[in-house]
């Protein structure tokens, strides 16, 4: 799997869980803390423009002052849709994935990496999104081993949590090792 790919698929996973979600599900609580699934699903919608943005080189500020923007209107899916595929677009922009950008919390770092932050957001929300909503929240196996692959390395660069004792982990399901990477129960 590549990073475009992994992108996608990513993608089409945290939209398998928004179609899902029903008119009285909006309020309910997620694993992150203080966040309802409208919460979550904004903060998903609002990454992707979010993600252009800094792909754009717009100023840290201005990226930041979209946090507690509404982006899902009256039509959550169509808001999805549309960020989904202007951020698909923004990476697929010829030499992007190698250019240094400027992520508001992380810093410099190249739109490559910055791609593995998009896929692990797109990723683990929707695993938080189906445990809201009591759905499947069986991740794709492949772009979770993508994940693992790439996120390993960055552990201290992005704050991640340890993995758990180490005796522990090969008895571990490759998504069970990324939620407890990214601090989830799994």
């Amino acid at each position: 799997m590549n990073g475009a790919e992994a992108l996608e698929c990513s993608g089409r996973g945290f939209r398998q869980r928004l179609v899902e979600v029903e008119s009285d599900d909006w309020a309910r609580p997620t694993p992150c803390d203080e966040w309802s699934v409208r919460d979550l699903v904004n903060h998903v919608v609002g990454g992707n423009f979010r993600y252009v943005m800094i792909l754009a080189g717009e100023p840290a500020d201005a990226v930041l002052r979209t946090r507690e923007q509404d982006w899902l209107g009256s039509d959550p899916l169509g808001s999805f849709d549309d960020g989904l595929a202007r951020v698909t677009e923004s990476f697929s922009v010829p030499g992007i994935l190698e250019a240094t950008v400027r992520h508001p919390k992380s810093g410099a770092m190249t739109g490559a990496q910055l791609r593995l932050l998009r896929v692990n957001e797109l990723t683990v929300h929707a695993w938080d999104l189906a445990r809201a909503i009591d759905s499947d929240d069986r991740l794709e196996e492949r772009v979770v081993s993508w994940l693992l692959e790439r996120l390993e390395p960055l552990r201290s660069t992005l704050g991640l949590y340890e993995p758990g004792p180490a005796d522990d982990l090969p008895a571990a399901s490759p998504q069970r090792s990324l939620l407890r990477l990214l601090g989830r129960a799994g």
